[in-house]
C-alpha cells in the first residue's frame, strides 16, 4: 500500500469513527437516551464531512431535505455509517478535476400501507458509476450493502446519470 492510500484509508476510518461518536453526542443532548432526531444528526454530519472535503465542497451545491425522523440507536448507527460512506464517495469520486455539481440528501418517512418506512436518498449529478472502471470506493460500496442488510433495508442504486442511492426500511416503534 502506498503512503497516499494508507493516509486515505486512515482518514476514511477516522470519518466512520466521528460518525458514530456524533450519534452518541446527539443521544446525550436529546431528552431520550434511546432515540435521536436523525435529521438533526445529518445536518451536523454533513457539515463535518464538508469541512473534511472543503476543496470539493466549495464547488458543490448541497440540497438538504430532512424531515424529523426519530431513530433508535440500532438503526441510527448503521444509517449514519451509510450516509458517511455515500457522501464521502460523492466528494471523492463524483466531481473530478474542477468539475462542479450538486449533491442532494433527503430523509423522510413514507407510508407503505399500514407500515411506516424511513427513506434516505443520496444523489449527485457527477460522473456516475462506470461498470467498466475500477470500483472506486469498492469497500465503501460493500459496507453500504452490508449495513443496508443489517437494517433489513431495500437498497437501490442508479448510476446512469450521476449516482443515486436509496435506502428504505421499516421505522421501528
Amino acid at each position: 500500500m502506498r503512503d497516499a492510500e494508507a493516509i486515505e484509508a486512515f482518514a476514511a476510518s477516522q470519518n466512520r469513527i466521528k460518525s458514530m461518536a456524533l450519534i452518541h453526542e446527539k443521544l446525550y443532548e436529546s431528552q431520550s437516551l434511546e432515540r435521536i432526531d436523525f435529521g438533526d444528526y445529518l445536518r451536523s454530519m454533513v457539515e463535518e464531512i464538508g469541512s473534511a472535503y472543503y476543496a470539493v465542497a466549495g464547488r458543490v451545491k448541497l440540497e438538504l431535505e430532512f424531515e424529523r425522523v426519530d431513530l433508535a440507536v440500532d438503526s441510527a448507527i448503521p444509517l449514519g455509517l451509510i450516509v458517511n460512506e455515500l457522501l464521502t464517495n460523492c466528494y471523492k469520486y463524483a466531481f473530478p478535476g474542477d468539475r462542479s455539481g450538486r449533491i442532494a440528501l433527503r430523509l423522510r418517512v413514507v407510508e407503505a400501507g399500514a407500515a411506516r418506512r424511513v427513506a434516505l436518498e443520496v444523489e449527485d449529478d457527477g460522473i456516475g458509476l462506470d461498470s467498466e472502471a475500477p470500483s472506486p470506493g469498492g469497500l465503501g460500496r460493500e459496507l453500504v450493502k452490508g449495513l443496508s442488510a443489517q437494517l433489513k433495508a431495500d437498497l437501490s442504486v442508479d448510476g446512469s446519470h450521476g449516482t443515486r442511492y436509496r435506502v428504505e426500511f421499516d421505522l421501528k416503534a
